[in-house]
């Protein structure tokens, strides 16, 4: 069918090398280290991944943005729920509309690449402005890229470049402050630059330093100052602080419903603390009424995303049946959180309850080891026989690859399940896990796309496509009409692999990680002549099988 082919499928093998790298590094290599310092730079959003969809659903009807937009993505992939583009969209503009950037980039990402549904690129245009607008860097980017504006996106470049540059000497001065490299001058100096250039986030840090007197001379006024600039630029962290200023009066008179109110939109923003001092709050009933169930909520919005306070007290009131059912099964899942996050307390409650402290972290290894499909397969099933992070589809279609991998090579599979149980026994179940589960179910997924490309004409004209869809829209490469074209058949594939998803388990794995891997790979196309290639051979596809008249369309 012309040339298209066999360049992606050097592209399906990268895409499948990739992967399986990734899960080496992820089973091999020790997690890092949480970057615990208020004031941190966020340049990546991860979001909740529960298996318990009621709850996040809960959330999200709470109002929570980060909730609605972790349950459109579960909607997206049909996670826990059934899988549903229009679902997806509602609940991220939900986010969106409540201005959390990260939900205003992902709407733009959705209109951009349209997902489930026909692209819109002026939809798109306009949430990536939006969120480009409050300097998100993925944003700007996507802003440069696509070009946008009169002067051919360069104005958007250069603000993201600027952008980049302050990010970097911020965390650079994280850096030298965390080994103690500056003096209380030098300190002061080089977070007073960045925040007279606008960096929010080096005004609330030196802001809250000069309130507590950490690393320079203590100046309540000029601290509080500090941070209500930050507040004022966006930035939650600096709200988070306010808050706590105000419930502790420092500086100011306390004032417990300026703290609730500071603290909730420091929430909205995502800041993880700012979950753990509400729920508190809400707890005792200072400054909020006293709901137990609210602060259960609230203390598990911070606990499943890391944060060992919330995951101890999380443990302490499932030990105790306070709020909830008493289930020391669940209290040992919580403590053991916070016990390998390092809280001394979970480690003493588990103690207490004679069980075991979750295993170490894996020593550091130099080198990650060599590991085949069939030995990542194994590792996935056996981790997540105890972890439980994939979905019953998951696993089922997992165990199948597994065993005709096994049956390929000829291969013991009870053999090769003993030394995955004997490889992951010490695991715990954490996010590292996780990782490596998922890895294991990406890299199957990603095997099956040759024989799917083989067999199955709409999968074999979507996998050439779909993927020159998305780096053509970045790179702009045609005009309107060949994209409108390139578009439309890529959406008519699209949807009709949608309708056999529910039909197909096989499908129904391969085409949503596929779809994630192409979407990461057009970004980071480097719009060279390989590329536009790519674009060529789809176009050609599309056109031979046209003047043929054949039925794929």
């Amino acid at each position: 069918m012309g040339r298209g082919i066999p360049r992606f499928v050097f592209l399906k093998r990268l895409g499948l090398a990739a992967a399986v790298l990734a899960v080496y590094w992820a089973i091999c290599l020790p997690a890092r280290a949480q970057e615990a310092p208020a004031g941190t730079v966020m340049t990546s959003l991860r979001l909740i991944d529960t298996d318990d969809q009621e709850w996040l659903k809960q959330m999200a009807e709470r109002g929570y943005p980060i909730a609605q937009l972790s349950l459109g993505r579960s909607y997206r992939l049909g996670k826990g729920v059934e899988r549903n583009p229009e679902q997806q969209l509602a609940w991220t503009k939900k986010a969106a509309d409540q201005g959390f950037v990260w939900a205003q980039y992902e709407m733009g990402r959705i209109f951009e690449t349209g997902d489930g549904r026909p692209a819109d690129s002026v939809e798109a245009l306009k949430w990536y402005r939006l969120a480009g607008a409050k300097d998100h860097l993925p944003a700007l980017r996507r802003l440069a890229d696509l070009k946008d504006g009169a002067d051919g996106g360069e104005a958007w470049q250069k603000r993201f470049l600027l952008i980049e540059d302050q990010e970097r000497r911020f965390r650079a001065a994280l850096k030298d402050i965390k080994a103690e490299k500056l003096s209380p001058d030098e300190l002061f100096a080089r977070l007073d630059a960045l925040g007279q250039q606008g960096v929010a986030k080096a005004e609330a840090e030196l802001g809250g330093r000069q309130i507590d007197g950490r690393g320079v001379p203590k100046n309540m006024e000029d601290g509080l100052r500090r941070l209500r600039k930050s507040s004022e630029l966006g930035w939650p962290g600096a709200m988070n602080g306010l808050g706590l200023v105000y419930f502790f009066g420092r500086g100011v008179e306390r004032d417990l419903a300026q703290a609730v109110g500071y603290l909730k939109k420091a929430a909205h923003g995502n800041f993880i603390p700012a979950y753990t001092w509400l729920a508190k709050m809400t707890e005792s009933g200072e400054g909020a009424p006293q709901d137990i169930v609210e602060a259960i909520g609230l203390y598990r919005m911070a606990a499943e995303q890391g944060d060992a306070q919330a995951q101890r007290r999380l443990g302490e009131l499932a030990e105790q049946g306070h709020g909830m059912k008493k289930n020391l099964d669940l209290a040992a899942q919580w403590y053991g959180k916070a016990a390998q996050a390092g809280d001394k307390a979970a480690k003493d409650a588990l103690a207490r309850l004679g069980v075991a402290e979750p295993a170490a972290k894996p020593p550091t290894s130099s080198t990650p080891v060599k590991l085949s499909l069939l030995g990542i397969q194994a590792m996935s099933l056996s981790a997540d026989e105890r972890c439980h992070h994939l979905s019953q589809d998951e696993r089922r279609f997992l165990d199948v690859v597994f065993k005709e991998e096994a049956a390929k090579q000829s291969r013991d599979i009870q053999a090769e399940m003993e030394q995955a149980n004997r490889n992951t026994a010490k695991w715990a179940c954490d996010d590292k896990a996780k990782t490596a589960i998922q890895g294991g179910l990406r890299a199957s997924a990603m095997s099956r796309l040759a024989p799917l490309q083989a067999k199955d004409a709409e999968v074999k004209f979507w996998l050439v496509l779909f993927p020159a869809k998305l780096i053509n829209r970045r790179c702009g490469f045609y005009g309107e009409e060949k994209a409108a074209q390139l578009d439309r058949l890529s959406g008519q594939l699209t949807q009709r692999l949608q309708t056999r998803l529910k039909s197909d388990q096989t499908l129904a794995v391969v085409v949503p990680m596929a779809e994630e891997e192409f979407a990461n790979q057009a970004n980071k196309s480097a719009c060279d002549a390989t590329a536009r290639q790519k674009v060529d051979n789809a176009l050609k596809l599309a056109n031979n099988a046209a003047k043929k008249g054949e039925r794929e369309f």
